[in-house]
């Protein structure tokens, strides 16, 4: 049986500096991890009967990225300059481009920036966002 799973490298990442209008795309992407998350506050009383209870609390989400390290990339330059600003930029992931395949979009802020030379690779860099609010799935 054929697997419906997507290949990785048709993901595509993309920044924006102006709200949203005008996306661009980080150069020679190597991989994303995107993560969600949901916190839990203990909500155990002396009702519980000895068993603890939870309620759910706040959400966040954070992606981090790999990429060759394109000098003239204005995307990554974007993505540096929000980092050395404390500017937020509003992110957008498509695992796979397509008219009804789905997106992620959020604001968030670069939180760090690792940029590599060594010897016997390309230059790199990996760099995070925190997301600042929710991040919403949409079809493109």
């Amino acid at each position: 049986m054929a697997t419906g799973s997507v290949a990785g490298y048709n993901g595509k990442m993309a920044i924006s500096i102006d709200g949203g209008s005008t996306y661009l795309t980080i150069a020679e992407l190597q991989s994303y991890d995107l993560a969600s998350s949901q916190a839990t506050e203990d909500a155990t009383s002396h009702d519980s009967a000895g068993w603890e209870e939870f309620i759910a609390g706040r959400k966040g989400w954070t992606l981090s990225a790999n990429a060759l390290f394109i000098e003239a990339d204005q995307a990554q330059i974007n993505a540096r300059v929000m980092l050395e600003n404390g500017t937020l930029c509003k992110l957008r992931i498509r695992p796979q481009t397509g008219s009804t395949k789905d997106q992620y979009i959020g604001d968030g802020f670069v939180t760090s920036w690792k940029q590599t030379g060594p010897n016997t690779e390309p230059h790199a860099v990996a760099f995070e966002i925190k997301g600042s609010g929710a991040l919403v799935k949409s079809a493109q």
